[in-house]
C-alpha cells in the first residue's frame, strides 16, 4: 500500500486507517482481525504516524 495506491479504488481515493496496538498478544491478533475487516470496507492501512481518515488504538486492561 503506497501513496499512489490510495487513489486506485474505484477512481476515487482509498479511505486509510492508522492502527496502534498496545498490550499483549491477543490484542495484535485482534488488531490484524479488526484490519481485515476495515479492507473488506475499501481501506488502506497506513502507518500509524502517518495521516489517516480514521486511527484505531487497541488496549486493553488486565483485571483481577
Amino acid at each position: 500500500s503506497g501513496a499512489f495506491s490510495r487513489f486506485l479504488y474505484g477512481g476515487k481515493k482509498m479511505k486509510t486507517a492508522a492502527f496502534y496496538t498496545l498490550g499483549c498478544k491477543v490484542n495484535q491478533y485482534e488488531t490484524e482481525a479488526i484490519e481485515e475487516l476495515f479492507e473488506k470496507e475499501g481501506y488502506t492501512t497506513v502507518p500509524f504516524t502517518e495521516k489517516a481518515d480514521c486511527y484505531i488504538i487497541n488496549t486493553c486492561s488486565v483485571t483481577s
